[in-house]
């Protein structure tokens, strides 16, 4: 079943096993509130095994505290999902943290420069796991 939401600057789509996120644009404090609970809902319909978020062309204005809670917050509501983020050389670190986090918390994810070896990635994750 296929799925999706768009807003300025975000984007979530659900195809079979995996759900892909993108933002763009600036990013800042507070903007994604909503997105996160539509993420949230997205996940809870169980279909979901790998998750892709893409965040190449964003510009996250927040760091600091804020930085952190949000990467805290994404790798927490990801944890039972194979996740895979894709960023540019400049994003090394939020990605960084994200993976290693999200690692923390039970999950397995990694870091990717390219969408294709990214969903290549995931692909490879869910057709191994055993089913739910």
């Amino acid at each position: 079943m296929k799925r999706a939401y768009s807003v300025d600057g975000f984007e979530l789509r659900v195809d079979g096993r995996i759900l892909e996120m993108r933002t763009e644009g600036e990013r800042g404090p507070g903007m994604d509130r909503n997105n996160r609970r539509t993420l949230e809902n997205f996940l809870a319909s169980g279909s979901v095994r790998g998750v892709l978020f893409d965040v190449r062309r964003a510009h996250y204005r927040h760091g600091g505290v804020e930085g952190e809670e949000c990467i805290r917050t994404l790798a927490r509501i990801c944890r039972r999902h194979f996740t895979a983020v894709i960023g540019r050389a400049d994003q090394s670190t939020p990605t960084g943290k994200l993976v290693g986090l999200h690692a923390q918390m039970g999950g397995l994810g990694r870091a990717f420069r390219s969408r294709d070896h990214a969903l290549e990635w995931l692909d490879r994750q869910v057709d191994a796991a055993p089913a739910r």
